[in-house]
């Protein structure tokens, strides 16, 4: 990724970098753009390893555990492109289920479950 590195979270594997495009459009503008990455596997493999394990990860309480767990440039993502703007709000929990039971995101469940 190209520009600045400005912040990174390595709890997380965020990193965000600040770019500067010159666009010259009778006088000169400047333009700067954010982008942002995030290094997901380790996320990707614990929620694996809570799949396999299935309920008994959970020991605390077999009643209740955790569907998904969802990196934060996802939710940025989801804002985006669906305007899911709070996971927890109940008007975007059917595209939410919907995302999470799709193939392109059924790794960030962690249960095999359908939700």
């Amino acid at each position: 990724m190209h520009g600045k590195l400005i912040s990174s979270d390595q709890h997380h594997g965020t990193m965000t970098f600040l770019k500067v495009d010159m666009h010259e459009k009778g006088n000169e503008v400047q333009l700067k753009t954010f982008q942002s990455r995030q290094v997901v596997q380790n996320l990707l493999d614990v929620n694996r390893e809570k799949r396999e394990a299935g309920a008994s990860y959970y020991k605390r309480d077999n009643e209740m555990w955790p569907a998904a767990s969802i990196p934060a440039l996802v939710q940025l993502e989801w804002m985006e492109k669906y305007g899911i703007t709070d996971l927890a709000s109940e008007e975007h929990w059917p595209k939410i289920r919907q995302l999470l039971n799709s193939n392109e995101y059924q790794h960030l469940k962690v249960a095999n479950i359908v939700i």
